[in-house]
């Protein structure tokens, strides 16, 4: 694959998003506080270069570069002009030389990037794109879409995960993306596993998807060999296992926090009801009893919490569990429900915060929830006898 210059080609390459946004800021670069004029002037030609009048632009050049043989200018220019007239291997030789004598040089540099993927050679692309990041943080974004056209030739992957291992800090940003354009693809499974702050973005567009096995199959896969014994929900007490989102929790930043010795904090301003936290779960059909140890403040006529367990795949809701009294001592509130046999094999359990009457805040510890199996039956003579009311049971 060979991707060169935008404008000049059908393709649109590396070198031209990593060009910059102006001629003239190009040459700024070059010539600081504006010591060069004429160099100025001749980089501003690359705004208006046609194939119709590169030639013109390519003298001009030449004629510059004889009387300034010290500036990259003339050969950046040259090699831009060589390329509006098709000219590979002058562009080449124009470009080679600037980077040669300026390795900083970044039009230079994503030709490089560019004819290393022509070549095969994907272990210099790769270090060239890192460099270009590097050198030109603003330039990250094109280059990091570049890499992941790169990585669409099954001959770069060896170097994309050397590249990814050495973890820089723009991995999270290239695997997501990567994911987003091949999530199928072998390689964006293995880098996931490298770069674990980007698996909550991969297992999500899978559970979107509504492949939820192949997400629960890679979660498991991705978690450490001492995590993978659990029942849901995981990590019931806020300890902050490892483990992604959405099988682990996934949470509102602005309003809650894990607390250093376990435990969910949760302040909800109460101006709109929305989910504060949030697992998806894989319970089997049956009877349950969901449970949350719970302190905290709420206010007259204020904002109150919710907990929820909802189907996925269906509108339906399994279990709703008002918190509408919390106090300073923790108290244990819960709720049974069933997962029906067919038509809800996988589940959404939430913490939600509810807009009361007035925008009054509330706050929560959640100290610890749990899900428990019993049968179905006994959870219809529970409500029938009594000893469930209004959903809710005390110990």
């Amino acid at each position: 694959m060979l991707l060169i210059l935008a404008g000049l080609a059908a393709a649109a390459g590396l070198a031209a998003a990593a060009y910059g946004p102006s001629a003239p800021a190009y040459a700024a670069r070059f010539f600081p506080g504006g010591a060069d004029a004429q160099a100025k002037a001749l980089a501003g030609r690359l705004d208006t270069l046609t194939p119709a009048n590169a030639a013109e632009v390519l003298k001009a050049a030449r004629r510059r570069l004889v009387r300034a043989p010290a500036s990259d200018v003339p050969l950046a220019v040259a090699g831009r002009a060589y390329l509006a007239l098709g000219n590979v291997e002058g562009a080449d030789a124009a470009l080679a030389a600037v980077l040669d004598r300026s390795p900083r040089n970044r039009v230079a540099r994503a030709w490089a990037a560019d004819r290393a993927v022509g070549s095969g050679d994907f272990n210099a692309a790769t270090a060239h794109a890192t460099a270009l990041i590097a050198l030109f943080p603003e330039a990250q974004n094109d280059v990091i879409g570049w890499l992941v056209a790169v990585a669409n030739d099954p001959r770069s992957h060896d170097a994309i995960r050397t590249m990814i291992a050495k973890e820089p800090s723009w991995a999270p940003e290239f695997v997501r993306r990567l994911g987003a354009e091949t999530p199928n693809s072998p390689l964006t499974y293995e880098l996931n596993q490298l770069v674990p702050t980007a698996q909550s973005g991969y297992l999500s567009r899978l559970a979107q998807d509504k492949r939820y096995d192949e997400a629960f199959i890679a979660w498991l896969d991705f978690l450490p060999p001492d995590s993978a014994r659990f029942q849901w929900p995981y990590d019931n007490t806020f300890k902050g296992l490892p483990g992604a989102a959405p099988f682990n929790w996934s949470r509102d930043a602005s309003s809650t926090e894990l607390e250093k010795d376990g435990g969910l904090y949760a302040v909800f301003l109460g101006r709109r009801t929305g989910t504060l936290a949030s697992q998806i779960m894989l319970l089997g059909p049956g009877g349950y009893r969901f449970e949350a140890d719970m302190s905290g403040e709420l206010r007259s006529r204020g904002a109150t919490f919710r907990w929820t367990v909802v189907c996925m795949d269906t509108p339906d809701v399994l279990a709703t569990l008002d918190i509408t009294d919390l106090n300073p001592k923790a108290r244990r509130s819960g709720v049974a429900f069933t997962v029906p046999p067919g038509g809800c094999p996988v589940q959404r359990l939430a913490l939600d915060g509810v807009a009361g009457e007035l925008p009054l805040w509330a706050k929560s510890r959640t100290l610890k929830v749990t899900i428990a199996s019993f049968d179905a039956a006994a959870v219809e003579g529970a409500v029938r006898d009594g000893a469930v009311r209004d959903g809710v049971v005390s110990p």
